[in-house]
C-alpha cells in the first residue's frame, strides 16, 4: 500500500501558533514545527496512516481522526483510500488541523 501525506497550509499555521506559546521565539517555534512535521509525516508512512492511539470523532463525512502526537498537540486528519486499476491501494492522509486537546464528545 502506498501512503501519501498532505498537510494543509492552514494546519501548518495552527501548529506554529500552538508551538509559539511553548517556545521562546517565533523562529524557535518554526524550527520545532519543521521537525514535528517531518516526524509526523514519517510516522504516518511507518504506520500506514494509523498510528497507535488514533481516535475517530464525529465528522460530517464520518472520516475524521484525532491522534495525540505530543502532549498538547493533537493531529486532526482525514484518510481516504483509492484502489488502483492495475492493483494496489493508495491511502491519502490529509492533515486538516492541529489542536491542543481532544474535543468533548
Amino acid at each position: 500500500m502506498k501512503v501519501v501525506v498532505q498537510i494543509l497550509p492552514e494546519a501548518r499555521h495552527e501548529l506554529i501558533r500552538l508551538l509559539e506559546s511553548r517556545c521562546r521565539t517565533k523562529a524557535a517555534a518554526l524550527d520545532v514545527g519543521t521537525v514535528y512535521l517531518e516526524d509526523i509525516t514519517q510516522q504516518f508512512h511507518q504506520h500506514q496512516g494509523i498510528p497507535t492511539g488514533v481516535r475517530r470523532t464525529r465528522a460530517a463525512d464520518g472520516n475524521e481522526r484525532w491522534w495525540r502526537y505530543a502532549d498538547g498537540i493533537w493531529v486532526v486528519y482525514h484518510m481516504a483510500e483509492v484502489r488502483r486499476l492495475f492493483g494496489g491501494t493508495v491511502r491519502t492522509i490529509t492533515v486538516v488541523q492541529f489542536e491542543p486537546a481532544l474535543p468533548v464528545l
